[in-house]
């Protein structure tokens, strides 16, 4: 009997493309879930390692081990220096190192040692003397900041004046992105073709820049007549998945399916907070689109999705525009010290954390109406929305719309019960010209 992968041509090839490179080259996304470090042994004598990056990065180093004939050995912290030190707030260099260098050369981390942003950072250590036999098992960051470590270099030398390359990460992917599109451009299969066209920009893209090019994702699927969201489907599943991102409506994220349950209390506490601040504004004010969603599901974030929206109506006769209200929110929420970004027609982002934000969507009140954007215009009843209830998202209280099952049947369709990880928003400006 087939499995899934041999009865689907598009998925087999996917795994076959996947595959390839992790055959290739085991190690090519070290911090992965299922890689978390690199070795690299050196043929010839030396008493100096010194570990780098070949950009213009900060080097992390959480944790390093080095070997004798497989044998791990002791290094003495006070031998080992940075370029430079990351956020040492004042703190003593020499003590700020030794501090550091003992946990990253510990069995159990908690930071590493960490440069600040500069051309080529490294890491050096002095071995006391030169040994023969010698190599070194590099651990890397398992977050959305590994990507910078896949520039590392390592040198080692006898006199810490001449130095010799023994291993180059970028010259490794150079080479597995070059057999990958030899092997592309040698099949004779059009679809094979498409798929590995489709995971070597995803994938090697990641590789050099930890993102994606979402459009230039799109644009091949539709030069090849590839599925979308199955193309982004099979994506998340056998290659992102390792690195806990996902590609979704808002590029590569980590997706709520990956966040610990402390993280989503933090995040809701967070948008409760600037839900109590917007009530300043405006006494109507509250979780929309798909928190809600959320809540009425299951009680829980949707594992794909991975931000939160608060909506606001506010009185068309003091803001006739949805620009104009946000322009207004914009300025309130920077006079209180938040970090607002985006310039859309329908929202703005708040940011509170690295790469965490939360969206706040802007609606005119129109007589018994307010309209929000994306959304049907005046269709969505004012008193079914505020004052809105409150109830208990992940042991967090928060407030939803006051009638949810009548919200999410006029945002999301009749079908909302049913998840539907393909759903767009319909953003038709037509309807709201007068207002956008």
């Amino acid at each position: 009997m087939q499995n899934m992968a041999q009865a689907d041509p598009i998925k087999r090839h996917f795994t076959n493309a996947v595959s390839l490179i992790n055959d290739w080259a085991p190690g090519l996304y070290f911090g992965a879930k299922d890689r978390f470090s690199v070795a690299v042994a050196f043929d010839k004598p030396l008493r100096w390692i010194r570990i780098g990056l070949r950009a213009e990065l900060p080097l992390h180093l959480p944790r390093l081990a080095v070997y004798r004939e497989d044998l791990q050995i002791s290094v003495d912290p006070a031998r080992v220096v940075a370029s430079s030190y990351y956020d040492h707030r004042g703190e003593d260099l020499h003590q700020l190192n030794l501090r550091r260098a003992a946990d990253m050369l510990s069995n159990t981390p908690v930071i590493g040692m960490h440069t600040e942003i500069e051309p080529e950072p490294w890491i050096e250590i002095d071995l006391g003397e030169a040994m023969s036999n010698i190599s070194l098992r590099v651990w890397n960051r398992t977050d959305e900041w590994a990507w910078r470590n896949w520039a590392l270099i390592v040198a080692g030398s006898v006199d810490a004046v001449r130095w010799e390359r023994h291993y180059d990460h970028l010259e490794l992917a150079k080479s597995v992105e070059t057999l990958f599109r030899n092997a592309r451009l040698n099949n004779e299969d059009p679809l094979a073709v498409a798929v590995y066209a489709f995971v070597e920009e995803a994938c090697f893209s990641f590789l050099k820049t930890g993102s994606i090019d979402g459009d230039r994702l799109f644009s091949l699927a539709g030069k090849f007549n590839l599925p979308w969201h199955q193309c982004i489907s099979n994506l998340n599943e056998l290659f992102f998945r390792r690195f806990a991102r996902e590609i979704g409506a808002h590029g590569l994220t980590k997706t709520f399916f990956y966040w610990e349950e402390e993280e989503k209390h933090w995040y809701l506490n967070a948008t409760n907070n600037i839900i109590s601040v917007m009530q300043e504004f405006t006494p109507d004010a509250c979780l929309g689109f798909g928190g809600v969603l959320s809540y009425v599901r299951s009680g829980e974030l949707i594992p794909h999705d991975d931000d939160l929206d608060i909506i606001i109506a506010v009185e068309s006769q003091e803001y006739p525009t949805i620009p104009l209200a946000l322009a207004a929110v914009e300025k309130f929420l920077r006079d209180r010290g938040f970090d607002v970004s985006g310039d859309f027609p329908s929202h703005r982002w708040i940011k509170i954390g690295n790469n965490i934000n939360v969206d706040v969507f802007v609606g005119l009140k129109e007589g018994e109406f307010v309209s929000f954007f994306p959304g049907p215009r005046c269709s969505l009843k004012l008193d079914e929305i505020f004052p809105p209830m409150k109830v208990f998202m992940h042991d967090v209280q928060v407030l939803i719309p006051l009638n949810p099952f009548s919200y999410l049947e006029k945002i999301y369709g009749k079908s909302w019960r049913i998840p539907d990880r393909a759903f767009e928003h319909r953003w038709h400006k037509a309807d709201f010209s007068d207002i956008i």
